[in-house]
């Protein structure tokens, strides 16, 4: 994908979030089953990065703990609705930032957790690109933990049509993106990541990978894959 095409696209995801925050809020209330990967790698006084954080539900997970929190999203409209829903909670900071130009300190996280972030990033240079950034804020000895919707479990055809009409120059897109609409968005872009391209993604970025594997969600089986990994 050129640099245009990504770079545009990276706008109208941003825009679409924006347009569609509140619909989008109300349809991501409750946390889901990346919680319990959470408990697993939590400790009491950590430094915690929450990466495209919405509108901050995974801090539910951790607002009972000792621990210093930052969530950076790009939709300003998300953000604010994060600062409302937790403006009683002084260890919850909700900014505004860019993913891939983090402008933070190096070696500052113990924990950084990115929940289906990675694959709106078009472009495997993007998204090598925000690895690295994750990678720089973490601590030495610190864990990234990723989850990306596993959209070969439910909308193959999609992907196959995509991948048909990149083919024969009709898509713009890479293969295995598409676009589509969840949550109250608009058509919005997707990469459709496989379990070892992740691993192998995160391995090219510099990590480590610990674990990988699957998490179900209400009546979807394999919903999402995570991977856990660190510096390496």
């Amino acid at each position: 994908m050129n640099k245009k095409l990504a770079q545009k696209i990276l706008e109208d995801t941003q825009a679409n979030y924006n347009r569609n925050a509140e619909d989008f809020s109300r349809a991501r209330e409750e946390m889901w089953s990346e919680a319990d990967l959470l408990s697993d790698y939590i400790n009491e006084g950590d430094n915690v990065l929450d990466l495209g954080c919405g509108n901050g539900r995974y801090f539910k997970a951790l607002k009972d703990k000792e621990l210093n929190y930052l969530g950076i999203d790009f939709s300003e409209k998300l953000i604010n609705i994060a600062r409302e829903k937790f403006s009683d909670c002084p260890d919850a900071n909700f900014k505004t930032g860019d993913v891939l130009d983090l402008k933070l300190p190096e070696n500052q996280f113990d924990l950084v957790y990115a929940f289906a972030l990675l694959h709106h990033i078009p472009s495997r240079g993007l998204r090598l690109k925000f690895l690295r950034e994750a990678k720089k804020v973490l601590k030495p000895d610190g864990k990234l933990i990723l989850t990306v919707w596993n959209v070969w479990n439910f909308n193959r055809r999609k992907i196959i049509k995509n991948n048909l009409l990149k083919l024969i120059g009709l898509s713009q897109l890479d293969f295995n993106d598409i676009k589509t609409s969840y949550g109250g968005l608009d058509k919005v872009y997707v990469h459709c990541f496989k379990r070892k391209e992740l691993k192998k993604l995160l391995e090219e970025a510099g990590f480590t990978v610990e674990k990988t594997g699957f998490l179900s969600r209400r009546n979807k089986e394999k919903a999402n894959i995570f991977g856990v990994s660190s510096p390496a």
